[in-house]
């Protein structure tokens, strides 16, 4: 499956430092108010298993990555910052393939830092903690079923918002790897497993 990788980020860096420089003199919109918005992306696990827990005394990684979706909800409080609640779920968890599955739901809130770089564009900062469910369902042959935890995590992403018009708005968001269940990951066979999120979404302000 393809994999989410760093170049996303990269590539994203790169669009909003270009934005910043062409659009530096523009006088940004007033968006204070509440917005929701939804949509859909990837979600990637990055598996890990060291040269001192492998039988063959090397190490292992493996990397995939299935359908995701987000939905929330926030309030623009300032031209510069915003809080908002949200929703995040792998779709298709049920257990299946030769690899078995891994899936992950969350709850969470958090705050944005925006920086308006034009009258239509801006990039924005968050940084949400909330709970997580995260399973590993074993191969449809094994016995082994599935392995679920139950968690908080705090997780930190960017973002940039394209506004269509005044209520409408294109929205893209990059969530950095967060370290995953260690028994799930154990369930999957690793020792160690982290999250990336990846997701373009429609946004309406009121």
């Amino acid at each position: 499956m393809k994999h989410v990788s760093t170049q996303h980020v990269l590539s994203l860096l790169a669009v909003m430092s270009a934005l910043m420089v062409g659009t530096a003199h523009a006088a940004p919109a007033d968006r204070a108010g509440a917005y929701v918005y939804g949509g859909i992306g990837k979600a990637s696990a990055d598996l890990t298993r060291s040269a001192a827990s492998a039988e063959d005394g090397r190490r292992h990684s493996a990397r995939g990555s299935g359908s995701f979706y987000t939905v929330g909800t926030g309030y623009r409080l300032a031209p510069n910052f915003a809080v908002e609640s949200s929703l995040q779920s792998t779709v298709g968890s049920g257990r299946g393939g030769t690899q078995g599955t891994l899936a992950h739901r969350s709850v969470d809130v958090g705050g944005l830092v925006v920086l308006p770089v034009g009258n239509r564009v801006e990039a924005f900062g968050k940084l949400a903690v909330g709970t997580r469910l995260q399973r590993y369902s074993a191969p449809t042959a094994s016995e082994a079923g599935s392995t679920r935890e139950r968690a908080f995590s705090l997780t930190p992403g960017v973002g940039v918002n394209l506004h269509l018009t005044d209520s409408l708005a294109l929205r893209s968001d990059y969530t950095f790897a967060g370290k995953m269940s260690n028994r799930v990951a154990n369930a999957a066979g690793a020792d160690k497993a982290r999250l990336t999120t990846w997701t373009t979404s429609l946004a309406y302000t009121f």
